[in-house]
């Protein structure tokens, strides 16, 4: 798949962790957060910078089983430490 295909596919990932949170504002919060990171993680992909050490395949396996687990604590900490090494990835990226 090409690199907007496999954007849409991410999108849409992150925002079926969300689906259930019943929080508009959550989900607002959501979609201008994922539209500013937007900015930096496209050119980052479209350089193959690809995370090294990191499988994020498992990340997302790890965040959708605790969702469809309701596991919420498991879920939250998951996410939040996917987004942190994000962030840690794309800053080292773009500083390189």
């Amino acid at each position: 798949a090409d690199i907007w295909t496999l954007e849409k596919r991410h999108h849409a990932f992150h925002r079926a962790l969300l689906a259930g949170c019943n929080s508009p504002w959550t989900l607002e919060f959501f979609e201008r957060l994922y539209a500013a990171t937007e900015r930096y993680r496209i050119p980052v992909l479209l350089a193959s910078a690809l995370p090294v050490g990191r499988d994020v395949q498992a990340e997302h396996s790890a965040l959708a089983q605790a969702t469809l687990d309701r596991d919420a604590a498991k879920a939250s900490a998951l996410l939040r430490e996917h987004y942190l090494r994000t962030v840690e990835h794309l800053a080292a990226a773009i500083n390189s």
